[in-house]
C-alpha cells in the first residue's frame, strides 16, 4: 500500500489530480458544461511542468528521505515519461486553444519551466527573492480559472480566480516552512523574513478572509468549510513534519476542492 502511495505522490500524479480538480471547480463553480479535453491537458501539463522541476533540482533533505529515495529509483523515468506526455498533449493544446489563448498562456508555461530549473536558462525564477509564493498562486489562478473562462464562457469573472490565488498563497506558505532549513538565505522566503509562526498566521489569516468573503460575498457555505477544515491542517505547519503531511494531506485539499464547490 505504501509503494502505491509514494508512487502516487512523489510521481507528481497527486498534485497533477489537484490541478485538475482546481480547473474541475472553476465550471462547477460557474455552472458551465465541464470540457474534458482541457482537464487532460490540465493534468498533462502538471505533470510534466513539476516533474522537469523535481529531476533537474534533486531533493537533498533529511525531512524528505522518502521522496529522495523514489525519485534515486524512478526520477529519470519520470522525466522521460514527462517529455513523452508532454509531446503527447500537444495536439490536444493545439485543437483546444485559440491562438490568442495560446500566446496569453505562454508566459504561465515558460515560468513553469524556468521556476527553479537550470536546464533551460541560467538561473530560476524562483531565485528572484520573495517571488516564489506569488508566482506559484498567479500560474494556477491562471491556469485553472482564467484561462478556461477565455476558453470556453463568454465573459472573465476574477471572483473565483481572486478564491483560488489566496488559496493557493494559503497552503503554500507551510511548504517555505518546511523548506526553510535548506532554502538559500538569498531567497528571502516569507518563512526567513518573518518567522514561521508569524507565516502560520499569514494562512491562516488569508483562509479566515476566505471564509468570511466566501460566507458573506459569494453565498458558498461548502467553500467555508473547506477553508476551516485547511485551516485546521495547516495549524501545525509553524515546524517542518512529514513529507506526506505536505505531499498528500496539504495538497489534497485541491483535489477535494470540487466536492465543497458543488
Amino acid at each position: 500500500m505504501k509503494c502505491i502511495l509514494d508512487a502516487v505522490i512523489f510521481s507528481n500524479c497527486w498534485i497533477s489530480l489537484g490541478a485538475v480538480m482546481c480547473t474541475l471547480s472553476t465550471f462547477l463553480y460557474y455552472g458551465q458544461q465541464i470540457q474534458y479535453e482541457y482537464l487532460l491537458i490540465i493534468f498533462l501539463m502538471t505533470f510534466f511542468g513539476y516533474n522537469i522541476q523535481m529531476s533537474s533540482n534533486p531533493i537533498s533533505s533529511n525531512s524528505r528521505k522518502n521522496q529522495t529515495n523514489w525519485l534515486s529509483k524512478y526520477g529519470q523515468k519520470m522525466k522521460y515519461l514527462s517529455y513523452i506526455l508532454f509531446i503527447i498533449s500537444i495536439p490536444l493544446v493545439i485543437v483546444t486553444f485559440s491562438f490568442e489563448v495560446l500566446i496569453f498562456s505562454l508566459p504561465a508555461f515558460i515560468a513553469v519551466v524556468v521556476y527553479k530549473s537550470k536546464d533551460y536558462t541560467s538561473f530560476g525564477l524562483r531565485t528572484i527573492p520573495s517571488l516564489k509564493l506569488i508566482l506559484i498562486a498567479l500560474i494556477w489562478s491562471w491556469v485553472c480559472v482564467v484561462t478556461p473562462q477565455l476558453l470556453f464562457f463568454s465573459h472573465v469573472d476574477f471572483s473565483f480566480s481572486i478564491i483560488v490565488f489566496t488559496f493557493i498563497l494559503a497552503i503554500t506558505i507551510p511548504f517555505d516552512i518546511r523548506d526553510l532549513n535548506y532554502d538559500s538565505e538569498n531567497l528571502r522566503t516569507l518563512p526567513q523574513i518573518v518567522g514561521s509562526t508569524v507565516c502560520v498566521l499569514i494562512a491562516l489569516s488569508i483562509l479566515l478572509v476566505l471564509i468570511f468573503y466566501s460566507y458573506f460575498n459569494l453565498d458558498k457555505v461548502g467553500l467555508c468549510y473547506l477553508f476551516t477544515f485547511t485551516a485546521l491542517v495547516i495549524l501545525p505547519s509553524y515546524k517542518a513534519r512529514n513529507e506526506y503531511y505536505y505531499l498528500f494531506l496539504i495538497d489534497g485539499f485541491l483535489v477535494l476542492f470540487p466536492i465543497f464547490v458543488m
